[in-house]
Protein backbone atom coordinates (compact mmCIF):
# COMPACT_ATOMS: atom_id res chain seq x y z
CA UNK A 1 0.00 0.00 0.00
CA UNK A 2 1.39 3.61 -1.26
CA UNK A 3 1.53 6.64 1.52
CA UNK A 4 -0.53 8.92 0.16
CA UNK A 5 0.38 12.44 1.42
CA UNK A 6 -2.34 14.72 3.39
CA UNK A 7 -2.69 17.99 1.65
CA UNK A 8 -3.30 20.83 3.75
CA UNK A 9 -4.97 24.13 2.94
CA UNK A 10 -2.51 26.58 3.49
CA UNK A 11 -2.89 28.98 6.54
CA UNK A 12 -2.05 32.47 6.72
CA UNK A 13 -2.15 35.23 9.29
CA UNK A 14 -4.17 38.38 9.41
CA UNK A 15 -3.41 40.93 12.52
CA UNK A 16 -6.15 43.37 12.34
CA UNK A 17 -6.26 46.29 14.66
CA UNK A 18 -7.64 49.81 14.73
CA UNK A 19 -5.88 53.63 15.95
CA UNK A 20 -7.38 55.14 18.53
CA UNK A 21 -10.73 56.31 18.65
CA UNK A 22 -12.63 53.18 17.45
CA UNK A 23 -12.64 49.70 17.38
CA UNK A 24 -13.44 46.81 15.00
CA UNK A 25 -16.96 45.43 15.43
CA UNK A 26 -16.64 42.26 13.18
CA UNK A 27 -14.22 40.52 14.14
CA UNK A 28 -12.04 42.48 17.13
CA UNK A 29 -8.55 43.78 17.17
CA UNK A 30 -6.26 40.46 17.25
CA UNK A 31 -4.61 38.02 15.21
CA UNK A 32 -6.56 35.79 13.32
CA UNK A 33 -5.68 32.71 11.15
CA UNK A 34 -7.58 32.19 8.34
CA UNK A 35 -7.29 29.76 5.00
CA UNK A 36 -6.10 29.95 1.87
CA UNK A 37 -8.58 31.83 -0.57
CA UNK A 38 -10.98 32.04 2.77
CA UNK A 39 -13.25 35.13 2.31
CA UNK A 40 -13.16 37.66 5.00
CA UNK A 41 -15.62 40.67 6.29
CA UNK A 42 -14.04 43.18 8.41
CA UNK A 43 -16.45 46.25 9.84
CA UNK A 44 -15.47 49.02 12.14
CA UNK A 45 -17.47 51.92 14.35
CA UNK A 46 -16.04 55.26 15.57
CA UNK A 47 -15.85 56.35 19.03
CA UNK A 48 -18.01 59.24 19.92
CA UNK A 49 -15.79 61.99 18.96
CA UNK A 50 -14.14 60.46 15.88
CA UNK A 51 -14.80 59.19 11.91
CA UNK A 52 -13.45 56.53 10.51
CA UNK A 53 -10.72 57.89 8.20
CA UNK A 54 -9.56 54.20 5.98
CA UNK A 55 -8.15 50.87 5.64
CA UNK A 56 -4.10 50.55 5.89
CA UNK A 57 -1.95 48.03 5.45
CA UNK A 58 -2.11 45.45 2.96
CA UNK A 59 -4.81 47.04 1.55
CA UNK A 60 -4.20 45.79 -2.69
CA UNK A 61 -7.26 43.37 -2.35
CA UNK A 62 -8.91 45.96 -0.82
CA UNK A 63 -12.29 47.29 -3.42
CA UNK A 64 -12.84 50.65 -1.60
CA UNK A 65 -10.46 51.32 1.33
CA UNK A 66 -12.59 54.29 2.50
CA UNK A 67 -15.89 51.61 2.88
CA UNK A 68 -16.55 51.20 6.63
CA UNK A 69 -17.23 47.28 6.27
CA UNK A 70 -15.07 45.13 3.99
CA UNK A 71 -14.55 41.92 2.40
CA UNK A 72 -11.02 40.39 1.98
CA UNK A 73 -9.95 37.26 0.25
CA UNK A 74 -7.08 35.96 2.38
CA UNK A 75 -4.41 35.04 -0.60
CA UNK A 76 -1.41 35.32 1.75
CA UNK A 77 -0.48 37.06 5.04
CA UNK A 78 -2.23 40.55 5.82
CA UNK A 79 -1.84 43.06 8.23
CA UNK A 80 -5.04 45.37 8.05
CA UNK A 81 -5.23 48.36 10.24
CA UNK A 82 -8.58 50.78 10.53
CA UNK A 83 -7.66 54.39 10.60
CA UNK A 84 -9.40 57.17 12.63
CA UNK A 85 -9.31 60.85 13.06
CA UNK A 86 -11.24 63.14 15.15
CA UNK A 87 -14.55 64.15 14.38
CA UNK A 88 -14.28 68.03 13.81
CA UNK A 89 -17.73 69.97 14.13
CA UNK A 90 -18.93 72.70 12.61
CA UNK A 91 -20.56 75.81 14.25
CA UNK A 92 -22.35 78.05 11.96
CA UNK A 93 -24.32 81.44 13.91
CA UNK A 94 -26.95 82.89 12.19
CA UNK A 95 -28.23 85.92 13.90
CA UNK A 96 -27.23 89.11 15.63
CA UNK A 97 -26.08 89.14 19.00
CA UNK A 98 -27.18 92.42 20.91
CA UNK A 99 -24.81 93.43 24.12
CA UNK A 100 -25.86 96.33 26.34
Amino acid sequence: MACVPLLLHPQHDLPISSTQGASLADPRDGAFIYYDNEVVNLAVYAHEGCRYSNWTGDIDSIANVSAASITITINGDHEIIASFAPQILEIYMIGTIWIP
